[in-house]
């Protein structure tokens, strides 16, 4: 017996279940780091003030949330 398109569409189905839950690990996994490099920041911040916001403001152009300019930008667009 072949395949049906009941079987086609489950399989799509579930390749798209596990799709999304990679992405959610990798978005996870994200924001653990970024709450790593905020409490470094924080703990460097008491050592040296200046020089963490610099880094933190240059962490955010490279981002792309801030202009070169050091503005915070209107729109944030990642797909273009």
């Amino acid at each position: 017996m072949g395949r049906t398109n009941e079987d086609t569409d489950s399989k799509r189905e579930v390749e798209a279940m596990l799709s999304t839950a990679k992405q959610l690990l990798r978005e996870d996994s994200l924001a653990a780091e970024m709450r790593e490099y905020i409490a470094a920041l924080k703990d460097q911040e008491k050592k040296a003030p200046d020089e963490t916001r610099l880094e933190a403001i240059s962490a955010l152009q490279r981002m792309g949330l801030l202009t070169e300019n050091g503005e915070r930008k209107e729109k944030i667009v990642s797909w273009e």
